[in-house]
């Protein structure tokens, strides 16, 4: 812009110039200079003397642009003449690039590259901003949150870590700062930079539901082919191993975890078979609830016998 500007001055100072020693027509252009390039001041055909703009081009007709005010209180760069926009300033100060109506501040039709940070903000205080990452471990941060003192992350590094992105508080990909991290393979961690699972959390979850899907739920302790392990068998691999059969030791989950799925099932297959259990002892119970009658009624006879063999002698 600054170079536009001092190419506008120098062709008005001119442009003032040669008004003093040439007379200009009443319509159309007038040629300053008439080799290749050449230079036109454009004027205006409703406005009497007012030059329009400035249009410069080869003798041969191309490498045209055009640089001035045009209607509705537009100021324009154009390739060719005014109706080709490229950079357009209307007269409530929006700028245009690739936009000939502007509604922002800055208007922008394409895509924007910047080689250092660009603010939202006219400090880097309570900012906003797009910034280039400080170390060389990986690629550049793609949106900051700055508020001074401390700043948030959006960040992507493309480096030595690898293809990862990053949100969090204060990214250092030289550190462990990243409160959710997608490596390239999807895994998602939060509170760890590197998930081992779809989903990694370093720390506590609380939810109202959760879900899980699992096959091959453990009914099959009901079919009459399952071979339901004896309270003696179960009693032994406890006194050997010091945990329930198939259900893994403190050591095993403290090393490597819980997956709830396979737990859930374990569990229920341990309930299913306690119940089996529980079914078979409360059938003895009630036999042996039964014999006991028997033997009261079989003892109470007995004693009647008894009585009536002592009254005869």
């Amino acid at each position: 812009m600054k170079k536009i500007y001092t190419l506008i001055l120098a062709v008005s100072s001119l442009a003032a110039t040669a008004q003093t020693n040439n007379d200009f027509p009443v319509t159309g252009s007038a040629t300053i200079y008439d080799y290749s390039p050449r230079l036109y001041l454009k004027r205006s055909s409703n406005e009497g003397g007012f030059i329009q703009g400035i249009q410069t081009q080869l003798l041969d007709g191309t490498n045209n642009w055009f640089f001035g005010a045009v209607h509705e209180g537009k100021w324009t760069v154009g390739k060719g003449d005014y109706q080709n926009e490229k950079l357009t300033v209307l007269n409530n100060g929006n700028v245009g690039v690739g936009n000939d109506s502007p509604v922002e501040k800055l208007d922008i039709n394409g895509r924007i590259k910047a080689g250092d940070r660009i603010y939202a903000n006219s400090t880097d205080v309570n900012a906003l901003s797009l910034v280039q990452a400080y170390n060389s471990a990986g690629g550049p941060s793609v949106l900051r949150s700055y508020s001074g003192t401390s700043y948030w992350d959006f960040a992507a590094n493309q480096g030595a870590g690898g293809n990862s992105l990053f949100i969090g508080r204060g990214i250092d990909l030289s550190t462990d700062n990243a409160a959710i991290t997608v490596v390239s393979n999807n895994n998602v961690g939060i509170g760890t930079s590197t998930p081992n699972s779809k989903l990694a959390v370093n720390g506590n979850i609380r939810a109202h539901e959760i879900k899980v899907e699992t096959a091959n739920w453990p009914d099959y302790v009901f079919a009459e082919d399952y071979e339901l392990p004896t309270l003696q068998e179960t009693e032994k691999h406890i006194k050997d191993k010091g945990h329930l059969p198939g259900i893994p030791s403190a050591a095993d989950v403290k090393a490597n975890g819980v997956d709830l799925g396979e737990m859930n099932a374990k569990l229920l297959q341990k309930i299913e078979e306690l119940t089996l259990h529980l079914i078979e002892k409360d059938k003895e119970i009630k036999q042996l609830k039964k014999d006991r009658k028997i033997i009261g009624s079989l003892q109470e006879r007995l004693e009647q016998l008894e009585a009536k063999v002592s009254n005869q002698k």
